[in-house]
């Protein structure tokens, strides 16, 4: 993020603040349009050969959702149907969706499919022996088999329970030929916060290998889904090069290709602007409570392991004191910030840029806190008024996907 797009970001911030009072004492988060379309543009460029299905489970906030819709996204990466419902209503097509879940109960996968959703996984006997019962009702399902090429380096590695060894994928791909069921492509995800381009091109070789083995059964898959992994903490030039080149290198140049990032958008479209509702000075150190902490808005920070930076939005110089920031729970591991930083006060604001990954779509309410309600404030788009359009029956604060409303994307 360039100073002056994090400046804009501040003054913004701290409008809205003066703006509000002690009956408002809760945070917010902002949404940047102009960060999320640079990174639509910037993915894109770096893989024009892959289509970007948006991660939905990343931040299925709707005007996240809607904004990738209108501004370059090819479709979405769902893994429920709430999900897939979710997109729909924001106007994307059914047919530009991936029912990325391998392990899906009859009733979702009749669902999904009476919406329209064509596109989906498998990665074991199992799930291919379920598909199987119900074929007579699906019959142009394309499916896809899960592969397993992990990155080591990961900072968020998927292990080894999602998708298929390499010496189990003849086992599974022989299953659908009895069976007769589509195989349509392969899929695979390397892990969250990858680091290692050379997981991508061992996908791809695998993904090679299976194909050529599966048009020896008379199949023809034409679909290769590379999954996310993606993120600003790596070059997104460096990994589209790696996988372009490997593409050519493989001869894949007929296939369709899909991605699926969801860190890579969702991280810089929202930050998040806290208050400081409680403080306990010892000596040299603070113990600062702010008004979200790992069980909500920030919650990131526990399932990654991380501590996130916070800046003071009314700076007042002064002494610097080490300083720990935590939300209102009773869990004392509630800690999302360490740092050194002037002392504040009660009631003073702090913003976490860039937060909107995993952030969101892990809210609880945790001890009655009600994380999941904190209003959103947009950025203008290119300094205009223009703001993300949304239908009117859906509320502006509201994440329907992960909070269990099905009746909101009532269809």
């Amino acid at each position: 993020m360039s100073s002056l797009v994090k400046e804009k970001i501040f003054e913004f911030a701290k409008e809205i603040c003066n703006q509000r009072n002690h009956e408002s004492e809760l945070g917010f988060w902002i949404f940047h349009p102009d960060l999320t379309l640079d990174a639509i543009n910037h993915f894109k460029a770096a893989l024009p050969n892959v289509k970007l299905y948006y991660a939905v489970k990343c931040n299925p906030n709707p005007y996240l959702v809607k904004f990738v819709t209108d501004n370059g996204g090819d479709g979405f990466d769902c893994a429920s149907l709430n999900e897939i419902k979710e997109v729909i209503k924001l106007g994307m097509s059914p047919e530009k969706i991936t029912y990325s879940q391998i392990a899906k109960t009859s009733y979702e996968i009749l669902e999904a499919y009476k919406l329209g959703v064509r596109l989906t996984l498998v990665d074991s006997n199992e799930e291919v022996d379920k598909l199987s019962k119900l074929k007579n009702q699906i019959p142009d399902l394309k499916i896809m088999l899960r592969i397993q090429s992990n990155d080591p380096t990961a900072d968020y590695s998927l292990g080894g329970r999602f998708g298929l060894e390499e010496d189990e994928i003849d086992d599974v791909l022989n299953n659908l030929y009895e069976k007769k069921l589509n195989m349509n492509g392969i899929h695979f995800h390397i892990g969250s916060l990858a680091h290692s381009s050379n997981a991508f091109r061992n996908g791809l070789r695998i993904a090679k290998e299976t194909i050529d083995k599966a048009k020896k059964l008379g199949y023809n898959p034409n679909i290769i889904d590379i999954g996310g992994g993606f993120s600003h903490e790596v070059s997104i030039d460096h990994f589209g090069k790696v996988i372009t080149d490997t593409i050519h290198e493989f001869n894949l140049d007929d296939i369709t290709f899909l991605a699926e990032p969801g860190r890579y958008i969702a991280g810089v479209s929202f930050s998040y602007v806290a208050n400081v509702i409680h403080k306990h000075k010892k000596k040299d150190l603070i113990y600062y409570t702010i008004c979200e902490g790992s069980h909500g808005a920030i919650s990131c920070t526990s399932i990654f392991h991380r501590t996130y930076d916070c800046v003071p939005l009314f700076p007042k110089g002064g002494k610097m004191y080490y300083s720990v920031f935590g939300g209102q729970t009773c869990d004392s591991h509630d800690i999302v910030t360490e740092k050194n930083c002037e002392e504040l006060n009660v009631g003073d604001w702090v913003i976490y840029y860039c937060l909107g990954a995993y952030s969101m779509s892990l809210c609880t309410n945790f001890n009655g806190f009600e994380s999941r309600t904190r209003p959103i404030f947009h950025l203008p788009l290119q300094d205009t008024k223009e703001t993300v359009k949304l239908p009117s029956d859906i509320e502006k604060n509201g994440i329907p996907a992960l909070w269990g409303l099905p009746g909101t994307w009532d269809l």
